[in-house]
Order: C-alpha cells, then sequence, then structure tokens
C-alpha cells in the first residue's frame, strides 16, 4: 500500500485540503492508499469555517480535522512526502535526513511528473518517486518561492476557495501521473 504524507504549517488548511483531496481521488479511482496530513506547529486545533465550508461544497467534510505536528515517524513511514513551500523541505530533513528522494513541494512534484512521466503498471511508488527525483539537487530548493502554494490563513473565504481550487488541480495532475488507472487499483 502507497503511503503518503502531506506537510504545510499549522495543519489547519493546506495539508488537509491537499490530503482530503488526495484521498477523495484515489478512492474514487479504486486505488488503496494511506494519506496522513501534518503541521509544523503544534496540534489539536480546528480548521476555520472557510476551510470546512471549502471543502463542503466538494463533497469532503472536515469539520472533525484536528490538526497534529509531524513528526519522524510520519516522514520515515512515508513513501512520498509533500509540502506545500519549499522551506518545509528542509523541517522534513531535520526529522529524517534520509528523506530528500522523497520529499518535494505538490508543485515541483507535478512538474516533474509530468516531465518524467507517469507511472508504470510494474513501477512502485518509490521506484516512480525516484524516478521523478532523478538529477534534482537540494540547491533546486534554495528560493524556490514559486513552488509554494500562498498560505491563506486570516484570508478571506474567497482567498481560501481559490488555495483550495488551486490544490484540488495539482492533485487531479498528480493522481493521473502517480496512480494512472492502470496502477494501484484495488482488486
Amino acid at each position: 500500500m502507497d503511503r503518503v504524507a502531506v506537510v504545510c504549517n499549522a495543519n489547519l488548511c493546506r495539508s488537509p485540503a491537499t490530503a482530503a483531496l488526495l484521498r477523495a481521488r484515489l478512492r474514487a479511482q479504486g486505488v488503496t492508499a494511506t494519506v496522513a496530513s501534518a503541521g509544523l506547529l503544534p496540534g489539536d486545533a480546528t480548521p476555520g469555517d472557510g476551510l470546512v465550508e471549502a471543502m463542503r461544497e466538494r463533497g469532503i467534510d472536515l469539520s472533525e480535522h484536528r490538526s497534529r505536528r509531524l513528526d519522524a515517524d510520519t516522514v520515515r513511514a512515508a513513501d512520498l512526502v509533500v509540502t506545500m513551500e519549499h522551506h518545509h523541505l528542509g523541517d522534513v530533513l531535520l526529522l529524517d535526513r534520509g528523506a530528500w528522494e522523497r520529499t518535494f513541494t505538490l508543485k515541483e512534484l507535478v512538474r516533474r511528473a509530468e516531465e518524467a512521466g507517469p507511472r508504470r503498471p510494474e513501477e512502485g511508488l518509490d521506484r516512480w518517486v525516484g524516478r521523478v527525483g532523478r538529477g534534482r539537487s537540494r540547491l533546486d530548493a534554495v528560493g524556490a518561492w514559486g513552488d509554494d502554494i500562498v498560505d491563506p490563513a486570516g484570508g478571506s473565504p474567497a482567498q481560501v476557495l481559490e488555495t483550495v481550487d488551486e490544490i484540488g488541480a495539482l492533485v487531479g495532475r498528480l493522481v493521473d501521473l502517480a496512480w494512472p488507472r492502470e496502477v494501484g487499483r484495488a482488486p
């Protein structure tokens, strides 16, 4: 079973939205996977009404979500770690120095995956992630502001919707590449 961890600052908007949208898309394709989300800040907070409503409009209930702090076990267990901002990469590596090869911002991952091509039927997620990251340097992440998804925390409901729409589009592209119809379907 594929295991994905999604990371943002507080685990109150971008990472829970990404994880929920990814779970829903994978479930719709019959893919069995574990998708967790966590943040860099202390946990046990609830998401704002703007996110709950934006996700409800997409058929997903996040009203019971409670934030949780990212830990080393979550990073080590993941075949793929997806962050919302380029500086989160360093925070992940502080927890597991060996996570570089499987940790990407969502935008970087989708861009590189489109260049590398979709996962092949016989290719495990770990091998596909390795292929996607081939030739990647840690210097690529320095100042990679263009790979960040803007945090709408404290913003208007329209800003939250804009972020959720952006994430939804990226998740759709990612699923089409990492879990194409012929890969990972439940028996």
